[in-house]
This record gives structure tokens, sequence and C-alpha cells, in this order.
């Protein structure tokens, strides 16, 4: 697989995007900061449709820390 693209976390979490050598596909790769892996296989149209979506997030004025005591979602723990 070649590596099209990485996206580092601030949580020591990491994306990667890479081609696959079977036609038309592609693949995702998320991993947390333990190594745990999870992979995806996507279309070329899907892949396409991905790296098209644009979407702005309104942020803070200042950055905050993040609160320990935060309720944060399971899944982004």
């Amino acid at each position: 697989m070649r590596k099209i693209f990485q996206i580092d976390g601030l949580d020591g979490s990491v994306l990667s995007v890479g081609e696959r050598v079977q036609p038309q596909q592609a693949a995702i790769c998320i991993s947390n900061s333990d190594g745990k892996e999870i992979h995806m296989l996507i279309s070329y149209e899907s892949f396409r449709e991905l790296c098209s979506i644009a979407y702005d997030i309104h942020w803070a004025q200042e950055p905050r820390p993040v609160n320990e005591d935060e309720d944060i979602p399971e899944v982004f723990r």
C-alpha cells in the first residue's frame, strides 16, 4: 500500500489513508496512542467524496486546555 496522507492527532492517534494495489480501492487506518488499529477499505468514488468534503468548524476565540473532568464520548477516548 502506498501512503497518500497521514494526520497526527493531538492525543497520539494517527489517521492514515493509502492507495491499495487492487484497482479503485483505498484504505483508511486509524490507530490510537496505544497502537491499536482499525482499518476500512473504501472505493475510489468514496475516496473522492471524502477528499472533497469542506466543513468550517467554529473554533473558540482562545484555545482552552482540556478539562479532565469533561464528558468526552467513549469513541474519542
